[in-house]
């Protein structure tokens, strides 16, 4: 992952930073701008790298109608993911590795939400857990 062309790379206990970062999410209420999947997703990877991704979004949006308007802003999900991690570390999904953020289907149409891959499954924040 890249920040401004820079290449983030994850620190040599990231498996462990990331365990610890998915735990902790388990107990947190879903809460826009507070804890929400793309919240999740980029805490995942500051736990990973020791980057503030999330921070980058907590000033971006606060609730539920500023969140749709600053990822409709930024052109949807593919290119806010861009701008944040950097879109020439963009992969197919059939190489991503745990670890990685992934888009994934949210309810019906062409929605979108941020979560980290898991061995087999992707990990998000939702309203309902």
């Amino acid at each position: 992952m890249a920040i401004d062309g820079v290449l983030m790379q994850r620190l040599e206990d990231w498996e462990t930073r990331l365990l610890a970062e998915i735990d902790a999410a388990r107990f947190r209420d879903f809460a826009y701008g507070q804890h929400d999947c793309a919240l999740f997703a980029a805490g995942c990877v500051d736990a990973m790298c020791g980057t503030a991704l999330a921070e980058t979004l907590r000033t971006a949006y606060r609730d539920e109608a500023s969140a749709e308007a600053y990822f409709a802003a930024q052109g949807g999900w593919g290119p806010a993911v861009d701008a944040l991690v950097g879109a020439e570390n963009r992969i197919p999904w059939q190489f991503a590795q745990p670890g990685d953020i992934a888009l994934v289907p949210i309810g019906l149409g062409d929605d979108c939400g941020m979560a980290i891959v898991s061995g087999h499954r992707t990990l998000a924040a939702t309203a309902r857990g």
